[in-house]
């Protein structure tokens, strides 16, 4: 097998060091915008690595929208498999790429754009290869997770603990897509679509950030015996509607999510007979998504049956419809904090979506079990923790 790389970063680089010395797999062009010296016997433009027969592969690591869509496009028109670890080109044009690789015969992989190293999209093909997933959720934002474990370990501010990370390379110096929980909303999206079959357009799905979050409000969940992480979840329905939310969560302290500390993930789904599988690790970090590229490329040149070349059979188009799930939210605003009453989760989703627009910073957080569903349990209901005598007001 002989491959492409567009992008030498974190990620592709990472791939070229992992590929080194394999007999099976070889890095034939490399396309970058600033090429080290030692690759300059590998330095390729778009054109001719789309003109290159031996080339059957290209791996993406460039990240962004555009320019890249268009280019995968062009890869696949020419009969080049993709691979990408790139969660914005999926979550934006995953049903287009889909197609048209399945109408050119190529295969389209993106193991690495949610969870990192953790076999996760490719857990979530195997489980419902003999099962139906009703509902996935869980912490898939790392950067997220390291800021706020700073703030909550060690003190930090939000502006600290964000430093810190664009220091350490975990954070972009342009964070919103973290902080406000793009990055998330994307990645829970590429997962529903993988687990429902269906294809969720990106905008429909809500999402809360903490960009906003304040040392006061992790005292609130506190006395809710609660802790805070950014946190996803999406079930369907029996009735097959889907409900699906990104947003701060207030963690009980004996819930797995709140042991899950700095750059760790936690991704969980229900399957209708299986029951509850879990996923853990690492969801950020050069080699670990590297690794998941580099599987990706196994699957793709082994193309046996246990291994598909798509995560999914079909792509018919969806839309959530939140209505009717009753939740519980804190929200601190410019008049205070407060508990809400029960509220129909798309009513408060639009209440809440507008003080931002009219001027007010507004913080909110569910109080839900993160691995609660609509019913009645911790695996089936939406069921808060028992609020103690000190909790914030309700409104």
């Amino acid at each position: 097998m002989k491959i492409a790389i567009m992008g030498l970063g974190t990620i592709g680089g990472g791939v070229e060091i992992l590929l080194r010395g394999r007999p099976d797999i070889s890095v034939k062009r490399i396309f970058t915008r600033h090429i080290p010296a030692e690759y300059a016997a590998l330095d390729s433009s778009l054109e001719t690595i789309l003109q290159d027969p031996e080339i059957d592969t290209v791996v993406e690591t460039l990240g962004g929208v555009e320019p890249v869509h268009t280019w995968l496009c062009e890869a696949i028109r020419a009969g080049k498999n993709v691979v990408t670890a790139n969660k914005a080109v999926v979550a934006a044009h995953y049903r287009e790429l889909a197609e048209l690789a399945a109408e050119h015969g190529a295969a389209f992989r993106f193991s690495a754009a949610v969870g990192g190293g953790i076999p996760w999209l490719t857990g979530l093909e195997q489980i419902k290869r003999a099962d139906k997933i009703d509902a996935l959720g869980g912490i898939m934002n790392a950067t997220c997770n390291l800021i706020l474990s700073r703030m909550i370990r060690n003190g930090r501010t939000l502006a600290e603990a964000l430093a810190e990370a664009q220091a350490e390379g975990y954070a972009e110096r342009d964070p919103s897509a973290d902080i406000d929980g793009l990055d998330a909303r994307r990645k829970l999206l590429i997962s529903a679509n993988t687990a429902f079959d269906c294809v969720l357009p990106e905008e429909s799905v809500p999402a809360f950030g903490i960009r906003h979050l304040q040392p006061e409000d992790l005292e609130a969940a506190a006395v809710w015996h609660c802790t805070v992480r950014l946190s996803n979840r999406a079930f369907r329905e029996e009735d097959g509607r889907i409900r699906i939310l990104t947003a701060p969560v207030f963690v009980p302290l004996d819930d797995p999510e709140a042991t899950v500390w700095d750059c760790g993930n936690r991704l969980w789904c229900q399957a209708a007979r299986g029951g509850l599988y879990s996923f853990g690790g690492i969801g950020a970090g050069r080699f670990s998504t590297a690794q998941s590229v580099v599987q990706d490329l196994l699957d793709i040149k082994e193309k046996t049956p246990e291994r598909p070349v798509f995560y999914q059979k079909g792509f018919a188009p969806a839309v959530p419809d939140n209505r009717g799930w009753m939740t519980r939210w804190y929200v601190r605003g410019a008049a205070g904090s407060c508990i809400t009453e029960w509220r129909d989760t798309a009513e408060f989703v639009q209440e809440i979506q507008a003080r931002p627009a009219a001027g007010e910073p507004v913080f909110t957080a569910l109080i839900v079990c993160p691995s609660a569903l609509p019913g009645g349990s911790r695996t089936s209901g939406t069921a808060a923790p028992a609020a103690p005598a000190a909790a914030p007001p309700r409104a």
